[in-house]
């Protein structure tokens, strides 16, 4: 079916545009928060008042995101990547481990951004954890890409 000349797009390819334009968003910010944020405010005294104004609105950004990336996520995993499986059983593995290195990424954006003393620890050392959910961020990347070549039903 067409629209204006145009193929008609359906469910999946709206689900997976949205996924990684979110994945996509909150890996940029992480770069950011890393690059460029992080290095400016440790350098000053006195921002603890900007810090938390500026990671309240990464809350409000953050909370919905991971909202999206999971529900857009499980519904690829459902409407794609059961078929791959079938066909090559390593997609699962490769799925499995994507999955888990995204968790870790949304666990210290989340941990970061928070305000639990018990994750206090956690924002007094940003930079390593910046670092570090950026790594498991392109390493999420990655693996996506790669899962996205296997071969189709």
């Amino acid at each position: 079916m067409k629209f204006l000349g145009l193929a008609a797009i359906g469910g999946g390819e709206i689900s997976l545009a949205l996924h990684i334009a979110t994945a996509f968003a909150v890996t940029g910010a992480v770069f950011f928060q890393w690059w460029v944020l992080h290095p400016s405010m440790e350098s000053r005294e006195g921002v603890e008042e900007l810090k938390e104004s500026l990671m309240g609105r990464w809350r409000r950004v953050l909370h919905p995101a991971i909202a999206l990336l999971l529900v857009t996520g499980f519904y690829q995993l459902w409407a794609i990547g059961l078929a791959k499986g079938k066909l090559d059983p390593s997609y699962h593995m490769w799925f499995g481990i994507k999955f888990v290195a995204a968790l870790g990424v949304i666990f210290i954006a989340s941990a970061l951004a928070g305000r639990s003393q018990v994750l206090a620890g956690m924002r007094g050392k940003r930079g390593l954890w910046l670092a570090t959910a950026a790594i498991l961020a392109l390493t999420t990347l990655w693996i996506s890409q790669a899962l996205g070549r296997y071969p189709g039903e």
